[in-house]
């Protein structure tokens, strides 16, 4: 049984609580599919193991006395994240079906942690491609990418795979020559390019919004702008819960929540708030 599975019974049996947004999520949209009764999609159970591999054989915590320097193990719940995004794919072309997975949770959840082993994995796996942490200062749009640095210093495995960084903190995590996949990921944001913009004209095949209350509508839809060369792309999007009222973290929230109830239609999406 998969932690997905395992996650979706707790949720039925009452063993884990959680919120109404997150029952709802998995058990009306999830559950379906991996009990192989959706038309359009199906349950890959195999699709995230390269990744667990990768996370437990190479990262660890960089952070917390009790925890640090030792190898990552993603708690239930973060399995089921990983799980649904690598796993459900579309039967028409295997793809997957998630081209902007969401995760809001309340602070001190450990959601930088828990997700800067993705992008090294992204970038150690797929050959040619950039990655991008976004944000509207260079300062915030650090701290995921430098997380994933303090990542590979404290893995020799790592450290043997990307190229070192004689500064800190580095403007790019690049594969090393001798791998051949010639794939970097970097701190993206509007006010450190040439002309304002944050982009340059640059094309992603995966980007993180960090803190996405600290987003803008234009960020957003520029870094949607600059992933359809890839069929299949990703825009991860983190937050922390709370209200920014009037601005993009609320419309998304608002969105995502409509989602989840079945009032939109965006296959694409998958919101656990």
């Amino acid at each position: 049984m998969t932690a997905l599975e395992s996650y979706i019974r707790q949720i039925e049996t009452g063993k884990v609580t959680v919120g109404f947004w997150v029952s709802e999520w998995y058990l009306k949209t999830i559950k379906p599919i991996v009990d192989g009764k959706s038309a359009e999609y199906y349950f890959d159970p195999d699709a995230s193991e390269n990744y667990y591999r990768f996370v437990e054989s190479f990262c660890v915590f960089t952070k917390n006395k009790n925890f640090i320097g030792n190898t990552i193990k993603y708690l239930d719940w973060q399995k089921a994240f990983f799980d649904c995004f690598f796993g459900i794919k579309k039967k028409s072309d295997d793809l997957r079906r998630f081209k902007e997975p969401v995760l809001i949770v309340a602070t001190r959840n450990g959601k930088t942690e828990m997700t800067y082993p993705l992008p090294l994995f992204m970038i150690a796996t797929t050959p040619g491609v950039d990655g991008a942490c976004a944000a509207t200062k260079l300062a915030q749009a650090r701290i995921l990418h430098d997380k994933c640095v303090q990542g590979i210093k404290m893995s020799d495995a790592l450290n043997s795979y990307f190229f070192d960084h004689k500064d800190y903190p580095p403007i790019r995590i690049l594969t090393k020559e001798s791998t051949g996949m010639n794939s970097k990921f970097i701190p993206l944001a509007k006010d450190q390019s040439k002309d304002k913009s944050g982009w340059d004209g640059q094309e992603f095949y995966f980007a993180i919004i960090d803190e996405l209350h600290a987003a803008t509508y234009d960020m957003y839809g520029t870094l949607k702008e600059r992933m359809t060369n890839y069929d299949d792309s990703f825009l991860l999007c983190m937050g922390t819960a709370g209200k920014l009222r009037g601005a993009l973290f609320d419309d998304r929230r608002s969105y995502y929540k409509k989602i989840i109830l079945g009032l939109i239609d965006n296959p694409t999406i998958m919101p656990v708030i």
